[in-house]
């Protein structure tokens, strides 16, 4: 059996591949069985979890890049840096929700519905722009008739 380690990079994939050895179920890594991971869904516990330094750079970031290095009056900087810290941590979290595949902003969980409502549009103002055609050719019609009249009348004089 092949080891995971000999799959660690494309060269190593190459070389198995050149000796005739065949890549299946065997050598897959274990992250990959199902299962595996499952993620938390105690997410309070984010709430009094201490901040991680990542979130902390990254909300010192923010302060420096986006707000010049002072936040707006009235901000309170430690509740901008927990909401930071919650939302850094827990959006993953939230866009793999069902909460979020059933919103309605949610673009892409929503692109049939919303190419529905598109396709709904473009149907209606194709036929408002039918019935103006079809009226400006019966006036178009009306009026070669009776310019038609008109001139058969004149000849007939």
């Amino acid at each position: 059996m092949l080891d995971y380690g000999q799959l660690r990079s494309t060269t190593g994939i190459l070389e198995l591949a050149r000796k005739g050895r065949k890549l299946g179920r065997a050598v897959r890594p274990p992250a990959r069985r199902a299962g595996r991971f499952e993620m938390s869904t105690e997410y309070a516990a984010y709430a009094t979890k201490a901040t991680s330094p990542t979130m902390t750079a990254f909300a010192d970031w923010l302060i420096a890049e986006v707000f010049g290095g002072k936040l707006p009056e009235g901000v309170d900087e430690a509740s901008f840096r927990k909401g930071v810290a919650l939302g850094g941590s827990t959006r993953g979290y939230f866009q793999k929700s069902e909460a979020w595949k059933a919103d309605s902003r949610n673009y892409l969980a929503n692109v049939e519905s919303r190419r529905a409502e598109r396709d709904a549009e473009r149907a209606a103002k194709a036929e408002a722009a039918l019935a103006k055609a079809v009226e400006r050719a019966k006036a178009t019609k009306a009026a070669a008739v009776a310019s038609a009249k008109a001139a058969a009348a004149k000849a007939g004089e």
